[in-house]
């Protein structure tokens, strides 16, 4: 069975149009990139934790053509399919607690919307310091469980899935974060798109436009907490 994270293939201005979708989705973390990480123009080492379809890592390779891109996914069906289609990429199917790379090899590491996915946040949080060069930049999205739609929804609310087994408050997040060794440089939450009515067009687009400019912002509604964070122990 295919995975849900399984690229699906399209053509023509389909292809030219999801492109566009998620090269705007994402930008926010080519800016974070530029602004946090040192020599960000130059040759970066970046690992994406959680490559799913491979989405992020086509636009990292659009936007750092000299970079050294690795990504990692436990799930087989999405790590075989993004491997042919990016062969200049390094492709891993493993754990995201037992990291397969030798300490202070990353200037960048993106773990967006998956930490919430692990047993156990804080081993990836250690293997993610450990792997990470002095002053490199870990950029963290999860859902925001304190979120507007979250406590109008409830039970209901999206974030909410069997696979969501690591659910956390942005403090919970912030602790842990800054208990593995790290300190948050910018932070904040999305906008609204964990009500149904708001996340589909025409009403997506004025959001989805604002999201893409601003990122997150500085308040504890939004639908995701966002978070870039530098290493800083030792």
């Amino acid at each position: 069975m295919d995975s849900p994270y399984t690229y699906r293939e399209v053509h023509g201005l389909r292809s030219r149009l999801s492109d566009l979708k998620f090269a705007a989705a994402y930008w926010v973390w080519q800016r974070m990139i530029h602004r946090y990480a040192q020599d960000a123009r130059s040759n970066l080492s970046i690992l994406e934790v959680g490559c799913g379809a491979g989405n992020f890592v086509k636009c990292l390779k659009g936007w750092y053509p000299n970079a050294r891109l690795s990504a990692i996914d436990l799930d087989e069906a999405v790590v075989a399919p993004c491997a042919l289609r990016h062969p200049d990429v390094c492709f891993a199917r493993t754990s995201s607690e037992q990291l397969p790379f030798a300490s202070n090899s990353f200037d960048v590491i993106s773990a967006l919307q998956v930490i919430e996915h692990f047993p156990c946040p804080e081993d990836f949080l250690a293997e993610a310091h450990r792997v990470l060069r002095h002053e490199g930049v870990l950029l963290l999205a999860t859902p925001n469980t304190e979120g507007l739609a979250a406590r109008r929804l409830g039970e209901a609310w999206p974030g909410i899935r069997p696979d969501h087994i690591s659910l956390r408050t942005p403090n919970q997040w912030r602790s842990a974060i800054t208990e593995a060794g790290f300190e948050s440089l910018s932070e904040g939450t999305t906008l609204f798109a964990g009500f149904k009515w708001l996340g589909r067009p025409p009403l997506s687009l004025p959001f989805q436009l604002l999201q893409s400019i601003f990122g997150w912002f500085p308040w504890p509604w939004g639908e995701s907490f966002m978070m870039v964070a530098r290493r800083t122990s030792p």
